[in-house]
């Protein structure tokens, strides 16, 4: 901390602050106050919630509960292995990069892709038109969401509540979301369930007792919770239309629109 602290003053006091977009990796319970982004390392470019595309999840709630409100990932992960004549290769694969950038547009203060360390053996978001409709479609996404990011950015000025949040934070009256995993709530309006397995297109996705009406981003489902016990729903998720569900009839929903 002690060695990067000192490069985002020099910047503070250089003008730049409000230019410069300064993320960091390294950190203690003092840092949210130093840096403006945290990042959540060189991640493995596989599908397991150790240290790949499903620890994204876990690592976001942890650290917006631990007082670091802005983070996000490097899209598609970085670190990639192939040693002993291909007995140990961990390369990313092109269904990998494109789930990787559906759950960043959502989960991701910032959405940034990244190569990784062996570029040309592994999927980028270059590499045909379907990954680069793929970016563009959820890059649209995450920024259509900005000024609903904006107000979620002021609330937690004000407040210290992270912009990604576990459901349990919302409704602990309902003790199934203390057991959640693979959900993720963008402030109070959006619940997503990401895909994090491969070749599945459908994920099982729990609704939240007495919170209200949702309607799915993609294909326009509507379920009423109303006052009514939550419950589990089948949620169809193919490539390109992930499980997002937005509170009906709120802004997000009219700032999502159709992609």
């Amino acid at each position: 901390v002690t060695s990067w602290s000192p490069s985002h003053m020099s910047v503070d006091r250089a003008g730049y602050a409000a230019d410069v977009v300064f993320f960091t990796r390294s950190a203690s319970h003092r840092s949210p106050a130093s840096s403006t982004l945290m990042w959540l390392g060189d991640q493995l470019v596989t599908w397991d919630a150790h240290d790949g595309l499903a620890s994204t999840v876990g690592a976001i709630l942890s650290s917006g509960l631990s007082g670091f409100g802005l983070t996000h990932s490097d899209v598609g992960g970085y670190t990639m292995v192939d040693r002993a004549g291909g007995l140990i290769r961990f390369l990313r694969s092109r269904e990998l990069l494109m789930r990787w950038v559906e759950l960043s547009s959502v989960s991701d203060a910032l959405l940034r892709t990244h190569e990784g360390n062996l570029p040309e053996q592994s999927a980028q978001v270059t590499d045909d038109a379907a990954t680069l409709h793929q970016l563009a479609r959820f890059a649209k996404l995450h920024s259509r969401l900005w000024p609903y990011r904006r107000d979620l950015m002021a609330e937690m000025g004000d407040r210290g509540y992270p912009l990604v949040r576990h459901p349990f934070l919302h409704y602990p009256a309902d003790p199934a979301t203390a057991t959640l995993t693979g959900h993720l709530m963008l402030g109070s309006d959006l619940l997503m369930c990401p895909v994090l397995l491969p070749g599945v297109a459908t994920v099982d996705c729990y609704l939240p007792t007495a919170s209200g009406s949702w309607t799915h981003a993609f294909t326009q489902q509507r379920i009423d919770r109303g006052n009514r016990s939550g419950g589990w729903v089948e949620c169809p998720a193919p490539l390109g239309s992930p499980c997002i569900w937005v509170r009906t009839g709120s802004a997000v929903a009219d700032m999502i629109g159709q992609l």
